[in-house]
């Protein structure tokens, strides 16, 4: 299967060459359509609505429509099998343009309607989203009627998430408003209530300061999970720790602030990779960390004290992705996945660790899977990733949980990657040399290889 990047679809367009894109799979940012929008139909303005700024809310993208698509029953995604090119005088932009402009709040920043001419009077239309930064959440608002007598407005939050859009529930944006994320026009207000808690703590909740270190991350752990919304789901989890004294004098500054840009644009190889960007905002909690949060899906935080927490989905949208559990067939992990986010999270630490304002000389990693079952079978891990057959082991038990260190805090972050992922591998009982993109002589994984990887 071809996994492409945006700057593959952009040179294709560019050159028009539209027949190289047969093959390749919806993803969060590509999103395609066979036949133009029926605005006439129930519900269609909605749905179109639902499409753009599910994108908006995410990292961007493309939305091609004359190019059909097929479920591969492979990996269970659909992929573009056809091009159905319309024809021009099927294609309204102004219309387009007025339904984005009247039903979603606010504008979407530059965003373009382009006709891509293929053969005679026969073209595609190209949406292009570029990714936002400064407005998200985009809500899409509709008017519902019923019997000439009830006008009543509505909002809907959507965010695609590979390649699917995902709804937000009214109580879901709560949530989120409640742990922060927060519109412009009430982040003093929600500053000031989170520092007045803060303040009027308990004696209870103050004597953080006595616990262990290993006591201090459970409970941290153990919070992301509920805030992530993911303590009862299958769920992966690596942080880091320093039992030095730390300190980034940075975090708390400014969204401009070096560690923030790193922690709003962590280190990626490629796109549509398994990568540790969370799209909601980094905010400030307890003046203690800052937090962001993609509920059921993805959560990072980084403490003063040196403390980082990344906790994603083991289901099919992170972990598990490209298979569907049945009676016979439970789920199992993706081994690039595991590789994959797993080497961005100790580089992601290897890069706030040096610049910190006090130094820590040595670091630890933990790293465990939770609720590892799917249909009440356990989850299993493939031995030979790369074959077309297909061979897995069990995992031993619902739960692994592995501390390892201390690292230098310059030693080398593809070798602490190694060490982690090859802990998982030994509980599942493989050989670390069935590691994908490692190398069993330096223990190391190889960046570059995952960074070519398609």
């Amino acid at each position: 299967m071809i996994i492409p990047t945006k700057k593959d679809l952009q040179a294709i367009i560019k050159k028009s060459e539209w027949q190289k894109i047969i093959g390749f799979p919806e993803t969060s940012w590509l999103e395609c359509k066979g036949e133009p929008y029926d605005f006439e139909s129930k519900n269609v303005k909605q749905e179109y609505a639902k499409d753009v700024s599910s994108m908006a809310n995410a990292i961007g993208g493309y939305i091609i429509i004359g190019v059909r698509t097929k479920q591969d029953p492979t990996h269970k995604i659909d992929l573009i099998d056809q091009l159905r090119p319309i024809k021009s005088d099927m294609i309204d932009i102004g219309q387009y343009k007025s339904i984005t402009n009247d039903w979603i709040f606010p504008d979407i920043e530059n965003i373009t309607f382009e006709w891509k001419k293929y053969q005679n009077d026969t073209g595609f239309l190209l949406i292009t989203i570029p990714e936002q930064f400064l407005n998200k959440p985009f809500l899409v608002t509709r008017t519902i009627e019923e019997n000439n007598k009830t006008n009543e407005l509505v909002f809907g939050y959507f965010i695609r998430k590979d390649d699917r859009v995902h709804h937000f529930s009214v109580q879901q944006l709560q949530a989120l408003i409640k742990d922060g994320l927060r519109f412009d026009s009430i982040s003093s207000r929600l500053d000031e209530l989170e520092n007045y808690l803060y303040q009027n703590l308990s004696s209870t909740e103050k004597s953080d300061n006595n616990k262990s270190i290993e006591e201090k991350l459970s409970q941290r752990i153990d919070d992301a999970l509920e805030k992530v919304e993911l303590k009862k789901n299958p769920s992966f989890v690596l942080s880091c720790f320093t039992p030095d004294k730390f300190e980034i004098n940075s975090l708390f500054q400014s969204q401009e602030s070096d560690v923030m840009k790193i922690l709003n644009n962590p280190p990626r190889l490629r796109y549509g990779g398994w990568g540790l960007q969370v799209h909601n905002k980094f905010n400030i909690y307890s003046g203690k960390y800052r937090r962001a949060v993609d509920p059921r899906y993805k959560i990072l935080e980084l403490w003063k004290d040196g403390t980082i927490i990344f906790i994603v989905s083991a289901n099919q949208d992170y972990l598990a992705w490209g298979n569907y559990s049945s009676e016979d067939e439970p789920l199992r992990i993706n081994s690039y996945a595991l590789v994959e986010s797993t080497l961005l999270f100790t580089k992601l630490c290897s890069h706030i660790y040096k610049l910190a304002s006090h130094k820590a000389k040595i670091f630890y990693f933990q790293t465990s899977l939770r609720n590892m079952t799917s249909d009440s079978q356990l989850y299993r891990l493939p031995v030979h990733p790369q074959k077309h057959y297909m061979m897995y082991k069990e995992a031993p038990s619902e739960n692994f949980h592995a501390i390892l260190g201390p690292f230098k805090v310059n030693e080398s972050y593809s070798h602490i990657a190694y060490n982690l992922i090859g802990s998982i591998y030994e509980w599942f009982g493989i050989e670390q040399v069935r590691i994908p993109f490692g190398n069993i002589d330096t223990k190391e994984i190889n960046e570059e290889a995952i960074s070519k990887f398609e």
